[in-house]
């Protein structure tokens, strides 16, 4: 190795790159996705862009980027107000790029300003992508063509618990003119920011796989930016709520444009106090179809139960005169039914005693030679007891032993110093054995 090579240190090396990069002024507009972004106290905006892959969303490109607080305060706000959304991770923007080199921290970008009609146009371009590919897969009308119940009583509502807009839409349930009764059941989901999609899915599978039967699904949310309703504009959670077996109806409180969602779903309406009328409403229609059947019904009754009288009047006339003959017919008839009854029963009687005495007879011979057998039968078991009776054998002069209170049987069975008792016909006596 030649030890004459001439080298520079690396910071000499970083700050002749430093001086390349600055003397080519290299300044251009770039689109980039935003991976990360961190705002300082300080104002300074701290984010990373990054391109990713058509065909597999592999990671191709990356550029760390700042935003220095006096162009901040400018640029931003300006973006927010013209797009409705704020810089987040996610979004793909068009920013105006200053390249810059650290000696310490290497390659970097200084935007200095951001075009909001692209984002707008990305956003829009997405949407009709995602719109484009649920009518491609033939879902776009699934969840519109499942019929609403005549009558909405049990609601699943989508909803974060504390939202002023969930709140409005159970006071305005509760306090419905009519007096409607609708049963609510909050599934809790969050409603906006990167995890609101994720959630908003878990709540609808939930509902699925509840056991209450419901009518319909409610996801409402309140008025907010673009960005805050940006998760109502994915496919998978539109995707979810087209193929959902339930109606669903959404009232997410923006009334510019509509949602995919939106779109997706059975019902849409603006805010969730619509959402609210509308199922008074739809359940108040009903009522009044049946009151307008119950005036039918009591017009109808009236004319019938006025032909009904008419007709009553007629036929009581007639059956009067029926009823009079009917009854005579019945009386002579049913005399003659009661002698032949008297004579029938005369004769069954009589026939009945006879059997009774004859049977009585038969039974006092029979009894008494039972008897007669029973005692004889008594006799020997009586016979046999005293014959093996305990007593009648010490009578005879054999003799009992008794040891643990049972009745010994062979030597073997007590031992040395135990207390044994001989039983007599005069008495018993006890004895230790040695």
């Amino acid at each position: 190795m030649n030890d004459n090579i001439q080298a520079m240190s690396l910071l000499e090396f970083n700050s002749h790159i430093r001086m390349a990069v600055e003397s080519s002024m290299l300044r251009q507009w770039v689109v980039g996705e935003i991976s990360e972004i961190f705002c300082a106290s300080n104002g300074h905006y701290y984010l990373e862009l990054v391109e990713k892959s058509a065909r597999n969303g592999s990671l191709v490109a990356k550029l760390r980027c700042t935003i220095w607080s006096a162009n901040a305060a400018q640029i931003v706000p300006m973006f927010v107000d013209v797009t409705g959304q704020q810089l987040q991770v996610g979004l793909k923007v068009m920013v105006f790029v200053c390249a810059q080199f650290h000696e310490a921290y290497g390659l970097s970008g200084n935007i200095t300003a951001i075009n909001p009609s692209f984002t707008i146009g990305e956003v829009e371009r997405q949407k009709r992508e995602i719109i484009s590919r649920l009518m491609a897969e033939g879902v776009m009308e699934m969840n519109k063509e499942k019929q609403l119940p005549t009558v909405i009583q049990d609601v699943a509502v989508i909803s974060a618990a504390n939202a002023a807009g969930y709140g409005d839409f159970c006071n305005q349930i509760a306090a419905n003119r009519f007096g409607i009764k609708v049963r609510l059941r909050l599934f809790e989901a969050l409603m906006q920011g990167v995890a609101a999609e994720e959630s908003i899915i878990a709540a609808l599978d939930a509902i699925a796989s509840s056991d209450n039967p419901f009518d319909a699904v409610v996801i409402i949310r309140g008025g907010g930016s673009r960005s805050d309703l940006a998760c109502f504009d994915s496919y998978d959670l539109a995707n979810n709520v087209a193929q959902f077996p339930l109606p669903v109806i959404t009232g997410i409180g923006h009334e510019r444009d509509n949602s995919v969602v939106d779109l997706v779903a059975n019902t849409r309406q603006k805010t969730p106090t619509a959402v609210a009328e509308f199922i008074i409403g739809h359940n108040a229609e009903f009522l009044e179809k049946i009151e307008l059947y119950w005036s039918d019904i009591e017009n109808i009754a009236r004319a019938a139960l006025s032909d009904a009288n008419a007709t009553v009047t007629d036929l009581g006339d007639a059956l009067t005169g029926f009823a009079r003959n009917s009854i005579a017919n019945a009386r002579t008839d049913f005399a003659q039914r009661q002698r032949m009854l008297q004579l029938l029963l005369a004769n069954r009687l009589n026939i009945r005693q006879n059997e009774v005495g004859r049977l009585r007879s038969q039974l006092s011979v029979v009894a008494k030679s039972r008897l007669q057998k029973m005692n004889d039968s008594v006799a020997s078991l009586s016979k046999i007891v005293e014959a093996v009776s305990p007593r009648d054998i010490l009578r005879r002069g054999y003799t009992i032993t008794i040891a643990n209170g049972k009745r010994l049987r062979r030597p073997s069975d007590v031992a040395k110093g135990q207390t044994i008792t001989t039983v007599t016909i005069e008495g018993s006596v006890d004895s230790v054995v040695k």
